[in-house]
């Protein structure tokens, strides 16, 4: 099982993920349009491998079916 630091991703790791800039991560990150991890007694946020997984399958769009 993985640690929790490695299912908690930095903004970095994010735009990597995501292919956006790390400032457009960062600031997805704090306007609320990723789901966030506040780290207790610091500033930092993290992303939940997880949460940004269903955030990304919510968005992808599916192929219509051809009749």
């Amino acid at each position: 099982m993985p640690s929790i630091e490695a299912q908690l991703l930095k903004g970095h790791e994010v735009a990597r993920v995501l292919n956006v800039s790390r400032a457009t991560a960062y600031i997805w990150m704090s306007r609320g349009v990723l789901p966030v991890f506040r780290v207790p007694g610091s500033r930092s946020i993290r992303v939940p491998k997880v949460a940004l997984d269903k955030w990304i399958e919510q968005r992808t769009e599916q192929p219509e079916a051809s009749a």
